[in-house]
């Protein structure tokens, strides 16, 4: 699946989490096993880790961070 944004994923998730179990390409890892896991073809696909909900747009072969809110 191809990933777009997600250099600016990983930056957001690290300014919010100073203490991280995920390296940039484990981040990205978990979150397309996620997506892959929920059977996401299309639409908007949600990761939550602690209080924080990272958005995602997902659409054919293509997921794209958004953003978060807390």
């Amino acid at each position: 699946m191809k990933t777009s944004n997600f250099d600016k994923l990983y930056t957001d998730f690290k300014n919010l989490f100073d203490i991280c179990r995920y390296s940039d390409d484990a981040l990205r890892d978990e979150i397309l096993k996620r997506v892959a896991d929920d059977g996401v073809t299309s639409g908007s696909f949600l990761f939550r880790f602690r209080l924080v909900i990272f958005k995602f747009e997902v659409a054919y072969e293509d997921i794209e961070y958004i953003g978060y809110e807390r």
